[in-house]
């Protein structure tokens, strides 16, 4: 399928629609090209659920659970990163609310390959809100 064919990083349009949080847009990607179409990642490993959290784009990310499944949402990239990871960084509370509901608090405690965890990610950016989610 044409929507599953990356860019030279490996980005698809379900990432490209991520980004965007074009919600509409994700779940025809979806019904075209099913849930690997939402579950394709990049050459760094990242889906569009990365890119949809960082956006802080919660109505993409649960198209993207609704079509691609938990695992589109609670996968890490070859850098050890969750989308929790991402949404922790940008301050977007309600996505990381919506990963946590997906994934349990473990995920919280997940570390990427330099030992950072969502709650690193959110205090180092001054995100209180968010670092009180994570408590």
């Amino acid at each position: 399928e044409v929507v599953l064919v990356g860019d030279k990083d490996g980005l698809t349009c379900s990432h490209k629609a991520a980004m965007g949080g074009r919600t509409e847009t994700l779940r025809l990607i979806g019904r075209i090209g099913g849930a690997e179409a939402l579950r394709t990642a990049d050459v760094n490993g990242r889906t569009c659920a990365h890119e949809a959290a960082g956006g802080g784009h919660v109505q993409s990310l649960r198209v993207i659970e609704e079509i691609g499944g938990r695992e589109a949402v609670l996968v890490r990239d070859r850098f050890g990163r969750s989308s929790g990871h991402e949404a922790a960084l940008y301050g977007h509370t309600a996505a990381l609310e919506l990963v946590v509901g997906v994934g349990g608090k473990d995920l919280l405690l997940a570390a990427d390959i330099n030992g950072q965890t969502c709650a690193h990610e959110a205090a180092g950016r001054g995100r209180t809100e968010t670092l009180r989610l994570i408590g």
